[in-house]
């Protein structure tokens, strides 16, 4: 599994222009080395945002597990995405998937939560008294809260889906959370970033082939497939 330093030193290797001498660490480089090391990691930042549904950048929510604490709190009807140790949380709710059961009862109280645009929830659940109950639809506010409505009246499990934020790679050590078959295309990407700034000889020809093969694979691999859509029938 490639990690950070290798796609960096593949990228070296193919760039040419470092005689064979490739970085032996990502930390505190400098010169060619260091615009090479940020080009790569300005590389990965835009793959990751090229896409808004890249299913590596998905993730899931469910009560407790993975680090998670997805439970309301009776008579509290926003949660921020540290409320829920979500620290990479982008959108909430994908495809407008979110359900609730109580924890009191378990899985057998499962529903769906219903999406409800902000506006109308802030005109709805915020004007005037409000009776706590159990929430039966819910929105994300300006400030990127998840919010329920009715406020909840105890406590109840939140599964969900959530895009997250894009991945840094900060370390020799970081592993891009892309699947590994797809890490070169860090490297050549890289690559043509540098070749916008760097006068060494270099053939972008075969730079700008090798990514568009990766991303053609990519796209075909980390993309939700389309739903087929009912058949015709014979014409009568």
């Amino acid at each position: 599994m490639p990690n950070f330093l290798e796609i960096v030193r593949l990228a070296a290797r193919e760039n040419g222009a470092f005689d064979g001498e490739l970085p032996l660490t990502t930390v505190g480089a400098k010169g060619r080395e260091f615009k090479l090391i940020e080009e790569c990691r300005a590389a990965w930042r835009q793959i990751q945002n090229s896409r808004a549904d890249w299913l590596w950048l998905q993730g899931e929510f469910h009560g407790t597990d993975n680090g998670a604490s997805a439970l309301t709190a009776a008579g509290i009807p926003r949660y921020t995405p540290a409320a829920f140790n979500l620290g990479r949380l982008a959108r909430w709710g994908i495809d407008d998937t979110l359900s609730i059961y109580a924890q009191a009862v378990g899985l057998a109280d499962e529903m769906t939560v219903t999406y409800m645009r902000w506006l109308e929830w802030r005109e709805m659940f915020t004007r005037g008294v409000q009776t706590p109950s159990r929430p039966l639809w819910w929105t994300v506010s300006p400030a990127n809260a998840l919010c329920f409505g009715p406020t909840p009246d105890a406590i109840y499990v939140v599964r969900g889906l959530y895009d997250k934020t894009p991945q840094d790679l900060p370390t020799d050590t970081s592993v891009p959370e892309m699947p590994p078959r797809f890490h070169d295309l860090i490297s050549w990407w890289g690559l043509l970033l540098l070749s916008e700034t760097d006068e060494a000889s270099f053939h972008t020809g075969i730079a700008l082939r090798r990514r568009q093969e990766l991303l053609d694979d990519l796209h075909r691999d980390q993309l939700p497939r389309p739903v087929a859509g009912p058949v015709a029938g014979p014409l009568a």
